[in-house]
């Protein structure tokens, strides 16, 4: 439940009514060689991707007439940024530095209205299908010299607002696995990623921040069957784009459905309405070196809020496929970037930074909702903490561990009936869930000579995990609840946080005649706290399953993580070897 959600892809299905605008991709910059000193060329902008409905009556992508089709989508509405060009490598014999990569530039707003009866069939043959996508950041120009800087990568650009509307006498059916029957996505581009430099000191260039996904609305006012697996009534996605090394993933965007019509499902894992908001994740960081530094791993994107509303007035939803729910309703924060690998003679591992929180996610229902998973799930979840980088020297020290982001605010208000009849599916499930801490740095340190030699290593600490938010849910009087899978709640309300990191262990070793040998493990992190969870029933609520409680409400601290042992060789003075020979007795 946890996990970053998957992106539905039309594949180059064809479609009755299309509109596809796409901005240029920026040119790559020029490779160069030069005998003392030499700069590769920069890549170029892309051009932003125009909005789709631009040449379109009214501005507006739309059908002129009621739509039957096999193996092709009934209303496709694409806008994409184009890509930054990469940066042109640099080769020379002193000093030379790669070409930093373009932007990739923002995604067009989508609009669709529908006026119109579509049927279609066939594997991802969806009826309507609109989506932004931001052109991702180019990469860094590499350079080789004896003193060699990398590029540095592109940014993503920012994804368009994803706007769909089902109206009127806009009946859609739909029969075919992963054919949704209304799709938007936004999504924001991923951020390039640093050149190398390679010579006798060489610097990698930085990698550059994720854009962000764009805002997803979508309206319908008229119903909706699918009959394929993994084929949703709606999916809503707005998704933050993710780093290259060293930048910030993309925040998530606001999703927000309003459904004011029947919608049913009848393929396994098909939800009748599933919103979703995402942020990118986090990159990594690292350093090689006589004396390494490792980069620090970057922050994770925010979630987005999600506001799903289902108004149905005399329907409702039907999810009746295997593992199906009514309404999926999630905010996943990014997860933070681990730092990488440092290596050196003295190595001190980078910090991975802390992640971003779950957004706020919010449900009313007003229709009854039958489903075999949880008829209503309403989810915010922290980005997990990224690892400390690993150390490995002579001295090293592992880097901390990213704390975890917090949960948001979860709110579930029904008036409706509710069912559901699979196991571990509660008719309302609501949780806030805080992020893991990251774990801390593992470090190595050994250490050989003759004479004398030392070598210390010191585990990095664990992250703290994140907060879980306050959940609040209200189901009014003159209601229904029904489940009766085992393990199936009428209610379950949970504010949980996040666990922390596990310090980071540590090996120490060192030959020599004097030899010393130190190894400290690091400290683990402490747990996120929980949060308020507020739970008012008036309805009539009824589970005939095993461990099956009526009303559960739960807010559960995050479990502290304990230090790593200490792992190290016996530090030991060895006697020198006798030696004999003109002028020296074998005991002297």
């Amino acid at each position: 439940m946890g996990g970053q959600p998957s992106l539905a892809v039309a594949d180059s299905i064809p479609a009755i009514v299309q509109e596809i605008q796409q901005g240029a991709e920026g040119e790559h910059g020029e490779n160069s060689v030069g005998l003392w000193w030499c700069h590769g060329g920069n890549g170029g902008l892309g051009a932003a991707g125009p909005r789709v409905s631009s040449v379109s009556p009214n501005n507006i992508l739309s059908s002129t007439g009621p739509i039957e089709a096999q193996d092709a989508i009934g209303v496709y509405g694409e806008s994409i940024g184009g890509n930054g060009g990469g940066g042109g490598s640099a080769t020379a014999e002193w000093y030379a530095d790669g070409g930093n990569g373009g932007n990739g530039a923002n995604g067009g707003t989508v609009w669709i209205r529908n006026y119109y009866s579509i049927a279609t069939s066939g594997a991802k043959a969806m009826g309507l299908y609109g989506t932004s996508r931001a052109g991702d950041g180019g990469s860094g120009g590499d350079a080789f010299a004896i003193y060699a800087e990398g590029g540095n990568g592109g940014s993503g650009g920012i994804a368009g607002d994803v706007d769909i509307q089902n109206k009127d006498n806009g009946r859609i059916t739909i029969s075919g696995a992963g054919a949704h029957g209304i799709f938007a996505q936004s999504l924001g581009g991923h951020g390039g990623a640093g050149g190398s430099g390679g010579g006798l000191w060489g610097e990698g260039g930085c990698g550059n921040s994720a854009g962000r996904g764009g805002q997803v609305a979508v309206g319908n006012y008229q119903t909706i069957q699918t009959a394929g697996d993994e084929a949703h009534g709606i999916l809503a996605q707005s998704i933050g784009g993710f780093a290259g090394e060293g930048g910030s993933g993309g925040d998530g965007y606001y999703v927000g459905v309003i459904n004011q019509a029947s919608i049913s499902t009848k393929g396994k894992g098909s939800d009748a309405i599933r919103a979703q908001g995402a942020g990118g994740g986090g990159s990594a960081g690292s350093g090689y070196g006589l004396v390494a530094l490792g980069g620090q791993g970057s922050a994770g994107g925010y979630g987005g809020d999600v506001t799903v509303m289902n108004l149905v007035s005399g329907g409702g939803l039907d999810a009746l496929g295997a593992s199906s729910h009514g309404i999926y309703a999630q905010s996943i924060g990014g997860g933070g970037g681990s730092a990488s690998l440092v290596a050196g003679l003295v190595a001190i591992g980078g910090d991975s930074s802390s992640t971003s929180r779950g957004g706020k996610v919010e449900v009313t229902n007003e229709g009854y909702i039958n489903a075999t998973a949880n008829a209503i799930l309403a989810q915010s979840v922290g980005g997990g903490g990224g690892d400390g980088s690993l150390a490995v020297g002579a001295v090293a020290i592992g880097g901390k561990g990213g704390g975890g982001g917090d949960g948001g605010v979860v709110i579930v208000k029904s008036t409706g009936a509710l069912s559901s009849s699979e196991d571990n599916a509660s008719a309302i499930l609501a949780q806030s869930l805080g992020g893991g801490g990251g774990n801390g740095g593992f470090s190595v340190a050994a250490a050989g000579s003759d004479g004398l030699s030392a070598a210390v290593a010191i585990g990095g600490k664990g992250g703290s995990g994140g907060d879980g938010g306050t959940v609040n849910v209200v189901s009014q009087a003159g209601n229904t609840i029904k489940t009766s899978g085992n393990n199936s709640s009428g209610l379950l309300a949970q504010s949980v946080g996040g666990g922390g990191g596990t310090g980071g262990f540590d090996v120490a070793a060192s030959i020599g005649k004097f030899s010393f040998s130190m190894g400290l493990g690091g400290t683990g992190g402490s747990g996120g706290n929980a949060n308020t969870v507020s739970l008012d029933s008036g309805a009539e609520i009824t589970t005939s399953g095993h461990n099956a409680a009526a009303i559960l409400a739960q807010s559960i601290g995050g479990g502290a993580s304990s230090a790593t042992p200490i792992t190290r060789s016996p530090s030991c003075w060895q006697k020198p070897p006798t030696r004999s020979g003109p002028g020296i007795s074998p005991n002297s």
